[in-house]
């Protein structure tokens, strides 16, 4: 049986009367990962941050596990909530250790169960504990902050993990190879995401549904298949025709 975990409802946000989000409504279910994609302004990590209450929302509701967030103390809920952005956002003057550890501190963990599990997760990325342990962001490759700032989230093992625009700073090369580390990684088995990205092919790659946004609003949420082979709307169908060769691809696998 399917469950949700996630429900926004009629989710409004304005700023100074402005709409930027209008009354969207969608579910997450556990495990699942979906996709916010849009073009740039569109509202996607405006809507992001609010199920994290980073921002808060005009009106409407969202739940986590059928209790409403607005209810909840914010720095509670998002502890409970892994976050991820594009500029990574590892602080400067703390170690690697010390940025992956700053979760598991505020929650309390004993030390050595705090240094079992910041281990395990840099080996699972393929960051040598021995070597990378006591570095500075400074001191590290794009593809290497990225891979902290994605473990940092992972720490505490939270079931939800939210994404904005993760891999977007990477070069290309660099960019499609934490792609399939992110698709393949063990430590993100059965964990609720929710991904923004513009990039129409990592959409496809890394979501189990996509919702495409159009100025703060939904166009169309469903499965790859169902937005490539069922538009809703001339503005789906328009959407991914500058993709075509991205896609053709990508239809090929689905069909098979």
């Amino acid at each position: 049986m399917v469950e949700r975990l996630i429900e926004v409802q009629n989710i409004t946000k304005s700023f100074n009367g402005h709409k930027v989000i209008n009354n969207i409504s969608f579910t997450v279910n556990k495990g699942e990962t979906l996709i916010l994609l849009g073009k740039s302004g569109c509202g996607k990590t405006t809507l992001l941050k609010m199920i994290n209450r980073l921002l808060e929302s005009t009106s409407g509701t969202i739940t986590i596990n059928n209790q409403n967030i607005s209810l909840e103390n914010p720095e509670q809920l998002r502890k409970n909530i892994g976050y991820v952005i594009q500029n990574i956002g590892l602080f400067p003057h703390y170690t690697v250790e010390q940025n992956i550890e700053i979760v598991p501190l505020l929650l309390k963990w004993e030390n050595e169960k705090r240094k079992k599990r910041v281990h395990e997760l840099m080996d699972l990325v393929g960051l040598s504990p021995k070597d990378f342990l006591n570095r500075y962001p400074h001191e590290l490759s794009g593809g290497q902050k990225q891979r902290v700032g994605l473990i940092r989230a992972l720490a505490s093992n939270p079931p939800i993990i939210l994404l904005d625009e993760p891999f977007g700073a990477l070069d290309p090369i660099t960019r499609k190879e934490i792609q399939n580390e992110f698709k393949h990684l063990e430590a993100l088995i059965n964990k609720t995401m929710i991904l923004v990205t513009h990039d129409v092919f990592e959409a496809f790659y890394l979501g189990d549904r996509i919702c495409l946004m159009n100025e703060g609003g939904v166009e169309q949420i469903g499965t790859p298949q169902e937005l490539v082979f069922s538009p809703k709307s001339a503005f789906v169908k328009d959407f991914f025709k500058p993709h075509k060769e991205q896609l053709d691809l990508l239809t090929t696998y689905f069909k098979e």
